[in-house]
């Protein structure tokens, strides 16, 4: 596989999550939503900086990132916690990020077809699989699991209940992706080099 491939790929890999945490960003602005930082990566924090009240983070591995809200695993009554806002906003706020990359995806696949541009077929192709895996509510800790979840639980348990139950499937679930980008290093690595 020729290396500008691979190197096109790390850089639209990075740049696509970059735009979907600040997708979620820019939604929960919108919503009047508290933000406590904003994490490019995974890992340990190789850069941060405090800036308009939201930690901005840069993290070792650029395989994920994190938008992470105000109260957003707890009950409070502030009202610019994510726990406080109504449901439509709170899943307004959890898809940004795949809308943006299901849309831009879309848009730069079909765009690479009509002007023949293999990057642009790369970027989008990457944006709308990036989209699509988060939509899937695999597990509570991604943004579709996020917006089925949370309703579920929080109806079959109640509000108070259902919320700590949910807190611990996404600390839980987020523990087994973090084990799995971590355990996917080493192949990425060899695909790098070798593949």
């Amino acid at each position: 596989m020729p290396l500008l491939f691979k190197f096109y790929f790390c850089i639209y890999l990075v740049a696509i999550i970059c735009l979907h945490e600040l997708a979620h960003l820019g939604a929960a602005i919108w919503c009047k939503c508290g933000v406590n930082r904003v994490s490019f990566g995974f890992g340990k924090v190789l850069y941060s900086k405090k800036w308009k009240d939201i930690d901005w983070q840069i993290r070792a591995i650029p395989l994920g990132g994190e938008c992470s809200l105000q109260d957003e695993l707890s009950l409070t009554s502030n009202k610019t916690s994510f726990s406080s806002l109504r449901f439509a906003k709170k899943a307004f706020i959890s898809l940004a990020g795949v809308a943006l990359n299901i849309i831009m995806g879309f848009i730069c696949y079909k765009l690479a077809y009509v002007i023949g541009s293999a990057q642009l077929w790369l970027f989008g192709y990457l944006s709308l699989a990036l989209g699509i895996t988060n939509l899937i509510p695999f597990c509570a800790a991604v943004d579709g699991g996020y917006v089925v979840y949370m309703p579920l639980l929080t109806k079959i348990y109640g509000k108070e209940k259902g919320y700590k139950v949910f807190a611990s499937w996404v600390k839980k679930s987020f523990k087994i992706i973090m084990i799995l980008n971590i355990l996917s290093i080493p192949l990425f690595i060899y695909w790098l080099i070798k593949g």
